[in-house]
């Protein structure tokens, strides 16, 4: 089964899961879950390999798993993770090795790990980690090759080293 456009979950409380949507293997536009307070995994998309778009997960407050997200491989937009604060690792994306457009990562209170993106190999864009006050290391991004805009690693308190990025053979931006 396959979604040819957008996929949009905004502000549905009492939204756990999603479960129901078991054979969604594609989304052929942008997949944007925005304050989903109840959500707390992503069981139910075990099928979802691909997303055209961007996915953009952002005040999730409840989001404690990408558990479900197991078979997503790429997605050919940005990956915009923002304000998932009960989240503390990535587990869950471990298929994940191609993102298009950005990763950007912005004020997840409780991000300590990138375990999950350990096959992340390509972005397409900028690799942004702003914020993220409890994150220790990126050494989870050790197949990462290729960066092709900036790197912005801003405000991450606790990030104790880039030990991760040392099998990047190409950056194509500024590093800030």
């Amino acid at each position: 089964t396959a979604i040819g456009e957008e996929f949009y979950i905004y502000i549905n409380g009492g939204l756990t899961s999603f479960t129901g949507l078991g054979q969604l293997a594609s989304i052929g536009g942008n997949f944007t879950i925005e304050f989903n307070h109840g959500l707390t995994s992503f069981t139910g998309l075990g099928q979802l390999a691909s997303i055209s778009g961007s996915l953009n997960l952002v005040g999730n407050s409840s989001l404690e798993s990408l558990s479900g997200l197991g078979q997503l491989t790429s997605i050919s937009g940005n990956f915009k993770f923002r304000y998932n604060d009960a989240l503390t690792s990535l587990v869950g994306l471990n298929q994940l090795a191609y993102i298009g457009g950005d990763l950007d990562f912005f004020r997840n209170q409780g991000l300590t790990s990138l375990v999950g993106l350990n096959q992340l190999a390509y972005i397409g864009g900028d690799l942004i980690f702003q914020s993220n006050y409890a994150l220790t290391s990126l050494a989870a991004l050790g197949q990462l090759a290729y960066i092709g805009g900036d790197i912005d690693l801003t405000g991450n308190v606790n990030l104790l080293s880039l030990a991760g990025l040392n099998q990047l053979n190409s950056i194509n931006g500024d590093i800030d």
